[in-house]
């Protein structure tokens, strides 16, 4: 294990890193003493910005030893005495920090990647992380705290009489009328109340009540049986409450805050002596009937104040096919005179399926229906149907439950990965223990996710109509699922965790009672004696947490994330975050059978990842074969309004699993896969960044900018991915990036400016030199493009793409662009629907379709006036787009409710088109729009609610 700063004259003479023994160590030394004005100057405070960075892989043998790697793998320049065959030695760079804790981290170097001989090297780096971010924690205190020097363990009053009432805080959460308006002079109390009504001349009903949203809403019944019966039937995620006559609250079930249980108990009061329900808020357009109050008697069951959560309604669907006169009747061909066939996905890179609730191997299709996984012949699903349910049984707990016992939900499918003749689907199960117990030992990972995610793997090879499909094996995962890709049957699952500062920073608190009346000096030293005492224990704790199924020996060494102490900004901000991403790579062969008693079959990488803690970034990950990006990113300055990307590459080649052999460090961010390309041995990369602050205004410039990173080959052991190459596309104060597309050596990028009055711009990037790319054209648009497709039609090139249409953000737009001078790009023609229509392809591009046999586009369109929607078929001129037909799904002028729904996608097998979508699966000729046949998959689930959620009125 590398040496502390002040150890290593004794202990390490030769000055080399213990690890890498070739490797020249040169420590920077930063000085963490600060005085009380630099403290308060965030200017001269350098702000660490830790970035935790650990790969786990697996592998008994060490990462040098099982892939035949040299001792030493360096970069830099060899000196003159150096032969070419003899490995180059690489300096490397370590950031010291020296008060209150002694401790350091190596700057990014190629090798970090080298790994770890045991794990307890990687509890000693963890230690040293843990130590610097403790000095920023503490030191902060000692700012942020100062008002605690006047603190007096004798006084509880002490605070107020030292700074006046003015200064308490005021909690207005605990104002009842902040939330909910009741009369106020009437006690309220989860309790209940007993309050008589002014008349009794009405007889008083039972009440069933619950919370929806932010409001209370409820039932009232004159007979117990039916009350109880509807009490029960209440959505069990719901906190609710049965009242009887005499307004006694005799059952009760859930946990919420004490002013939701008061919003109840004034609902049922008033309901209760009223003789009515109480209407709920009603959102109505413009010129709707107004909402009715339904007065109850002694002869009606129950009335409703707006709709019932538990009383399920059959939705009126009545989905058909639109077909437009001028179609002509007869077989449909493709332009070969061939029926045509399209079912494979329309994923980023055609050799890789990414994750979907909705695939198929062209004989059948596969639909996750929320614990349901349904599969049916492509070409007929009349023949029958596969249905089979997860098992992870559901569980209730009695709200008074004395014994222990825990809660479990119904489980819901997040994902499908396909492979060859297997099947994977994610799950999750949300569980919690009732009734709750303190945890006097508090866990350091934990999981934003309450529950446990599961995989289980299903045969497709030989599937039975009306029986479930064989499962071949299952195992729960380590951590929230966040992502998933498959290649043949090689699939990739990625999980995170995540490090609960809190768990070990809070007895760090400078309102902490032993801290009471303690002068700064006096605080740090006590602090930091504390912070010595758990540094060690917590770091056992971390690694034991993680749950690693392999051993250290390839965890990338903890490093920070520039490459010399020189590149810190003194702005930098501190850590900051409550939380930082544990995230496992897994990897394994879907063709092997297992079971939760076997070994596991996963071959596991894990990051500790650096950046911003409530981003998804993570799930935003490149796969191309065998080399796979995994992105993060981390705040560059304190005012947090730039960031920078930091890039893990992982070769997936060998049967040993993903394993980290090289990473890259660029300016900016990038939202989405797209934004990623690997093409001739780099990696291209569409950023954003703000770093350009001006002085005068603090007006922000968003530059968009696209790098090309030169990656190492895998063979010659782990390396930086370094900038080869950079262009500028643009330069806005408010402007963003809509869409990217890389197509081998040219991009083609959307931008939209802040500015209203200026125009789109669609830009396209020669790429075929990786150290000069640069913009060939442009071309100013009206609206912008989201997701772009390029095409052929009659050997000319063009980008056919979706976006928004400015005249108004409601409604989409349908781009064909001309790209075959990339000089001076133009636009051949655009589509935009005459009423204002939403199509989900503009976020979810699996849910676009081009046909390129019969130059055909489906995509699925929402209404945003009426609620309906469905799928619609264009055909695609070079200077014409029009609608061919309309498949229609929902025709209900209504939201509804889901508790179970399919993403909208669509297959075509034998010229018939199969559009899915929410609860139903419809089968159209693709020639002429005749409805063929429709797939009911709510059928006898009873998982939707079409019913109007905004009035009383019911359709």
């Amino acid at each position: 294990m590398d040496n502390f700063a002040g150890d290593e004259e004794s202990s390490n003479p030769t000055q080399h890193d213990v690890q890498n023994p070739h490797v020249d160590i040169i420590n920077i030394t930063l000085s963490t003493t600060l005085s009380d004005e630099s403290l308060n100057s965030t200017s001269k405070t350098v702000q660490l910005r830790l970035a935790l960075v650990l790969v786990a892989v697996a592998g008994a043998a060490a990462l040098s030893a099982a892939l035949g790697f040299p001792s030493a793998r360096n970069n830099s320049v060899a000196t003159q005495a150096d032969s070419p065959d003899t490995p180059k030695p690489e300096t490397s760079q370590y950031l010291t920090t020296d008060n209150p804790l002694t401790a350091r981290m190596k700057m990014a170097s190629s090798s970090i990647v080298n790994g770890y001989e045991n794990c307890s090297d990687l509890e000693q780096d963890i230690r040293e992380v843990l130590e610097i971010f403790m000095n920023k924690f503490i030191h902060r205190e000692v700012i942020t705290g100062e008002m605690y020097v006047n603190c007096d363990p004798n006084n509880e009053d002490w605070y107020s009489d030292l700074y006046g009432d003015d200064y308490n805080y005021i909690d207005y959460h605990d104002d009842e009328e902040y939330y909910y308006d009741y009369d106020s002079s009437r006690a309220c109390s989860p309790a209940g109340n007993s309050s008589t009504c002014t008349s009794d001349d009405t007889q008083i009903p039972w009440v069933v009540t619950w919370i929806v949203s932010d409001h209370a809403n409820g039932e009232l019944f004159f007979n117990e049986s039916e009350a109880r019966a509807a009490y029960d039937k209440v959505d069990s995620t719901l906190a609710k409450r049965l009242y009887d006559p005499s307004m006694t609250a005799v059952d009760e079930y859930g946990w919420m805050e004490a002013h939701y249980w008061c919003q109840l108990e004034t609902w049922a009061h008033d309901a209760q002596c009223d003789g009515e329900a109480k209407a709920a808020p009603v959102y109505q357009e413009k010129g709707s009937k107004s909402s009715k109050q339904n007065k109850a008697t002694k002869s009606s069951k129950h009335t409703k104040s707006s709709i019932s959560v538990f009383e399920k309604k059959t939705r009126a669907r009545i989905p058909r096919a639109q077909s437009n006169s001028h179609i002509p009747e007869s077989e449909p061909k493709s332009s070969s005179g061939e029926p045509e066939n399209s079912f494979g996905q329309n994923s980023q890179k055609g050799t890789v399926n990414e994750e979907d609730k909705v695939v198929s191997d062209g004989t059948f299709i596969y639909a996750a229906y929320g614990d349901v996984l349904y599969a049916w012949p492509a070409a007929d699903s009349t023949q029958g149907v596969s249905i089979t349910r997860m098992p992870e049984n559901a569980t209730e707990c009695e709200w008074n439950a004395t014994k222990p016992c825990t809660y479990r939900s119904k489980p819901n499918i997040h994902a499908l990965l396909l492979g060859k003749s297997r099947l994977i689907v994610i799950l999750s199960q949300a569980t919690w223990e009732y009734p709750l117990v303190e945890n006097p030992n508090v866990p350091i990972i934990v999981h934003f996710h309450q529950g446990k995610y599961y995989m289980r793997v299903y045969d497709t090879s030989g599937i039975t109509l009306g029986s479930p499909l064989k499962e071949v094996g299952r195992m729960e995962l380590t951590g929230d699922y966040l992502n998933g890709r498959s290649v043949g049957d090689k699939a990739i699952i990625l999980t995170a965790s995540y490090v609960y500062h809190f768990s070990f920073t809070e007895v760090l608190l400078r309102h902490q009672p032993q801290y009471c009346g303690l002068d700064n000096a006096s605080y740090e030293e006590l602090a930091t004696k504390t912070a010595k005492k758990q540094v060690e224990s917590v770091a056992k704790q971390l690694v034991a947490e993680i749950e690693l199924i392999n051993d250290c020996s390839r965890i990338v060494q903890t490093f920070m994330m520039q490459k010399s102490p020189d590149e810190l900004d003194e702005d930098m901000p501190d850590i900051g975050a409550d939380f930082l991403r544990f995230f496992q790579v897994s990897m394994f062969d879907m063709s092997s059978d297992f079971d939760v008693d076997s070994d596991s079959p996963l071959t596991v990488a894990g990051v500790f990842a650096p950046g911003i803690s409530n981003s998804l970034y993570l799930e935003q990950i490149y796969l191309d074969d065998d080399f796979l990006a995994v992105p993060s990113d981390v705040y560059t300055n304190a005012n947090m309004t730039s960031s920078n990307t930091f890039i893990v590459g992982f070769d997936l080649s060998t049967e040993d699993g993903a394993i980290p052999y090289c990473y890259g460090l660029i300016p900016g961010t990038l939202d989405n896969s797209y934004r990623m390309d690997k093409w001739d041995g780099h990696l291209r990369i569409v950023t954003s960044d703000q770093s350009d602050v001006a002085e005068v205004n603090w007006t922000l410039t968003n530059v968009h900018k696209i790098y090309v990173l030169e990656i190492p080959r895998f063979e010659d052991g782990p390396g930086e991915m370094q900038i080869v190459g950079e262009t500028i596309l643009s330069a806005d104060q408010d402007g963003y990036i809509d869409g990217s597309r890389f197509v081998q050596d040219v991009a083609f990028i959307s931008t939209s400016p802040g500015n209203p009055e200026l125009s789109s711009q669609f830009v396209i990037v020669d790429l075929l030199e990786h150290m000069d790319p640069h913009v060939a054209g442009s071309l100013k648009i009206d609206g912008s493009l989201s997701y772009m497709q390029p095409i052929v039609i009659d050997d000319i090139s063009y980008i056919l793409g979706v976006g928004y249409d400015y005249s108004t953000w409601h409604s989409f737009k349908i781009f064909l662009i001309d790209i075959s001078n990339p000089s001076s790009p133009k636009v051949t023609t655009t589509y935009k629907d005459a009423i204002e229509s939403y199509t989900e392809s503009i976020t979810d591009f699996l849910s676009f379709r081009y046909l390129p046999e019969s130059s055909e586009l489906v995509i699925p369109f929402s209404n945003n006036v009426n609620y309906t929607n469905g799928f619609a078929v264009y055909d695609i001129l070079r200077n014409s787009i029009s609608t061919k037909f309309k498949v229609m799904h929902s025709e209900i002028p209504s939201p509804c409710y889901f508790d179970a729904e399919v993403p909208p996608r669509s297959f075509i097998h034998q010229s018939e088109l199969t559009t899915i979508r929410g609860h139903t699966a419809i089968r159209t000729d693709m020639h002429s729009g005749r409805l063929i046949s429709e797939l009911d998959l709510d059928l006898d689930f009873n998982y939707s609610d079409c019913s109007n959620l905004w009035s009383d009125d019911e359709l």
